[in-house]
């Protein structure tokens, strides 16, 4: 039900906004779920076969990627939940949360030491 995903993704951030007691979730945490579950996909090398060149030409390969799309990635995984397509790498609602909480606090790159990964 689209209505019901809407609002879990809204809950979602809001409670990721709000929830003062919990650090924002680092980028190294918000990498490895990219890593797992879009970068098949959307990458300049993807690994799925289904997909020779990465869909829209969306590609997450570099922190600066998943930045420039960082608005992106929260409205498809975490209001619309439209991505993973179909589910298929099996994305849990505690993943979503987790990049809707990155992207909502400013999708941060640097570590604590202050340099940006490459």
């Amino acid at each position: 039900m689209p209505g019901a995903k809407l609002l879990a993704g809204v809950i979602g951030l809001v409670v990721a906004a709000c929830d003062g007691a919990r650090e924002a979730p680092p980028y190294s945490e918000a990498r490895r779920v990219v890593d797992r579950h879009c970068i098949g996909c959307h990458s300049e090398h993807p690994t799925v076969p289904a997909f020779p060149i990465a869909p829209g030409g969306v590609v997450f390969d570099t922190p600066a990627d998943m930045v420039k799309y960082s608005e992106r990635i929260r409205i498809r995984v975490a209001v619309e939940q439209t991505m993973p397509l179909m589910n298929k790498t099996g994305m849990t609602d505690s993943e979503r949360s987790l990049l809707a909480g990155w992207v909502a606090s400013g999708a941060r790159t640097q570590n604590a030491t202050g340099s940006t990964p490459q």
